[in-house]
């Protein structure tokens, strides 16, 4: 589009910008005054967005143009951290430098959850292809808890808790407390930095275990009955064998990626957590996180 007009039979078609900053001379701009304008399928995912403000920024309009509601965020909201509220947080380009020291940690908290987020969802999307036995009783099809919803799910519930109950016991033997997490938000009850450390293992010896059983057939469908609250129980001779599964498959050994060095299953919680409270205590430069290849 192209805005004219007519003067003294003169015609104009020129914008007029005016560039102001200080510290510097004013300057005067006159562009064409075109617009383009272009169709788009516009679809929005979030509709309470959270917007840290950048230079002349103009986004926040544009956004509720499409119909979300924008709330600009200060210095005092960012750092209280009660950023749950909001679908989304967007900050516009080059924040101001208060804004971004402030709201840096806060941000890539969240992002960082939002990555293991999406990465749990890719890796259980496939997880029923690694299922090769028992079909009839043993299917899955997303990950489910409180109450676990089928049998691989109560399965898998109970092989996590295994394993969070002894991270937590590893990461107090070492000085840490495994209730301050890094990719799991603080909550009354919760053992965050526990379950940031079963992040990294469960595939090697949960997932892997609870594999083994249902594709070894060393356990079956009907050791799991379905409750009326539709939740999905275990019952005792099943748990038996899965604990005395996991402790046999605790005494089997690896080499670890990062010390080069045969250990137990049983102790790789004990010597991530280890290596964790080094790099925190400034011994190491960095957390080197466990790889299974």
């Amino acid at each position: 589009m192209r805005a004219v007009s007519l003067i003294d039979g003169r015609e104009v078609s020129n914008d007029v910008h005016v560039i102001n900053y200080q510290g510097m001379p004013p300057y005067t701009l006159f562009p064409p005054s075109t617009a383009k304008r272009v169709r788009t399928d516009a679809r929005t995912l979030a509709s309470r967005v959270g917007y840290v403000m950048g230079a002349g920024d103009e986004v926040p309009g544009a956004l509720r143009q499409l119909g979300c509601d924008v709330t600009l965020l200060g210095p005092q909201d960012l750092a209280r951290g009660d950023l749950r509220r909001f679908d989304a947080i967007v900050t516009g380009a080059a924040p101001k430098g208060t804004y971004v020291r402030i709201a840096r940690p806060l941000l890539e908290g969240r992002v960082v959850r939002g990555f293991e987020g999406d990465a749990a969802h890719t890796y259980f999307s496939v997880f029923d292809q690694l299922i090769v036995a028992q079909k009839d009783g043993f299917q899955f099809v997303e990950r489910n808890r409180r109450p676990p919803l089928d049998n691989v799910n109560c399965l898998l519930s109970f092989v996590y808790s295994l394993l969070v109950h002894d991270n937590r016991s590893d990461l107090e033997s070492v000085g840490l407390d495994p209730a301050v997490g890094f990719l799991h938000r603080d909550r009354p009850g919760r053992p965050g930095l526990a379950l940031d450390i079963m992040e990294e293992l469960r595939p090697v010896l949960c997932d892997r275990l609870a594999l083994n059983l249902v594709n070894r057939k060393q356990i079956s469908g009907k050791g799991f009955s379905i409750k009326e609250s539709g939740g999905v129980l275990m019952d005792d001779e099943t748990r038996k064998v899965v604990i005395v599964a996991w402790q046999e498959k605790k005494k089997e050994e690896l080499l670890h990626p990062f010390l080069k060095e045969k250990v137990p299953y049983g102790l790789l919680a004990h010597v991530q957590a280890l290596l964790l409270a080094r790099h925190l205590r400034g011994d190491l430069e960095a957390y080197p996180p466990f790889f299974w290849s």
